[in-house]
């Protein structure tokens, strides 16, 4: 029969590392300028450097070539070595890279109140996001960093975290009643915001016919949507899916790898706290803590696989 028609049994799959491969390392390096702009109110700007060289990546050796008349049926007689599935090889050479403005403004414990403000703004770029061991996950795009370098699954270009202890007076010369009730509270919070996390769109098919399981879908038109939206226009259709259709035959898909940003997040904790004396040495504390005070919903990011129509752009959780 023709070669093509022979089914095959593969043996499965292993990894290695490839040969000559040696360790990564890195380089940091940072820049900061602090100085007390007022009394006991200090700021506070730093560059921050991060880059990672000779990272290790992994590529599958044995991924099904594409030629005409290729076929999901004829997958295995395509691969290199047709008595396994995945070879996959752990190399060294991949580059990342953080800069990041980190500022800050401190008030330290000034007539009973203290606060920080810090913001950062950053980006960080690599080609593979995750630690690497032969055998788990091959790159999408297969011997091809270049096209599968982006910014890093954890990028959060704008970051900024307040927080602040509030000490109330202890009226030591009110009547004690007023002393007990009113005098020696405390309060406490802290409040975040950030930008959302990167995301791919996938096909969801093997178009590519290589048997990787990791092509991306094809980038036909403007993805973003209006963020002005309601919220349940947002969770129904986060992005515009008719921006992206199924990979063509043999390719591996034109959307760059995080093509969109998820959602934000915002959070505010808040603990409001009073010790009443009882003896000289004891004290009863009452402790009231709120964790999202006011309630806000934050989403993750929303399905990203083109195929699956009805959850396509649907922010599920």
């Amino acid at each position: 029969p023709p070669a093509d028609s022979v089914i095959l049994t593969p043996l499965g799959r292993f990894g290695s590392f490839a040969e000559g491969f040696v360790p990564s390392y890195q380089e940091t390096y940072n820049l900061t300028v602090e100085r007390e702009v007022a009394p006991n109110l200090l700021a506070r700007a730093s560059y921050i450097g991060n880059l990672g060289r000779r990272l290790a990546y992994p590529e599958d050796e044995n991924y099904a070539r594409y030629r005409p008349g290729a076929t999901l049926g004829n997958l295995q007689t395509r691969r290199p070595y047709q008595d396994y599935t995945s070879v996959q090889q752990a190399y060294y050479g991949a580059t990342s890279a953080y800069h990041g403005l980190q500022v800050s403004v401190e008030r330290r414990v000034n007539n009973n109140l203290s606060f920080e403000a810090n913001y950062t703004w950053s980006k960080a770029i690599d080609q593979y996001s995750t630690d690497v061991s032969p055998g788990f996950g091959a790159q999408p795009i297969p011997f091809n960093r270049k096209v599968n370098q982006g910014v890093s699954d954890f990028h959060v270009p704008h970051r900024m975290v307040l927080s602040y202890v509030w000490t109330l007076p202890t009226l030591s010369r009110q009547p004690p009643w007023v002393r007990h009730i009113l005098g020696g509270w405390e309060s406490s919070g802290i409040g975040t915001l950030q930008s959302g996390r990167p995301f791919s769109v996938t096909s969801g098919v093997d178009n590519s016919l290589s048997g990787l399981g990791t092509d991306y879908a094809d980038l036909i038109g403007k993805p973003h949507l209006d963020m002005g939206r309601s919220r349940g226009e947002k969770i129904a259709q986060y992005f515009n899916t008719a921006a992206f259709a199924p990979n063509a035959i043999g390719t591996f898909g034109t959307s760059p790898r995080g093509v969109l940003n998820g959602p934000g997040l915002a959070n505010i904790d808040l603990a409001v706290i009073k010790s009443f004396p009882v003896k000289e040495r004891m004290n009863v504390q009452f402790r009231t803590e709120f964790f999202n005070t006011f309630n806000r919903p934050n989403f993750g990011n929303p399905y990203n696989v083109q195929r699956v129509a009805a959850r396509f752009g649907r922010i599920e959780s």
